[in-house]
């Protein structure tokens, strides 16, 4: 029988093995930052049917927690290139 390939659902510190095989130390707004951007990047993932890598790799994940960029334009150029559902859902 068929059976569907599940991913396992995010554990609430699982944004920090990120952090981990990066050897990056980030600050308090950094971390909100990137768990936020963690989960949001699951949950589009999901409901788009695409790897979080496709919805956005984990190096550029990375960039906009570190630098913290305070408008859309200032996220889009961290990206090069933007991803598709970035791009779609940057507002």
């Amino acid at each position: 029988p068929d059976v569907a390939y599940e991913k396992k659902y995010l554990e609430p510190d699982d944004h920090l093995a990120l952090l981990w095989k990066n050897n990056l130390k980030f600050n308090s707004r950094q971390l909100a930052a990137l768990k936020e951007l963690y989960v949001w990047r699951d949950y589009l993932a999901r409901n788009e049917d695409e790897s979080t890598g496709y919805v956005l790799p984990n190096n550029l994940l990375l960039k906009i927690c570190e630098i913290l960029p305070r408008e859309k334009q200032g996220i889009l150029a961290l990206l090069n290139p933007i991803p598709p559902l970035v791009r779609q859902c940057i507002n």
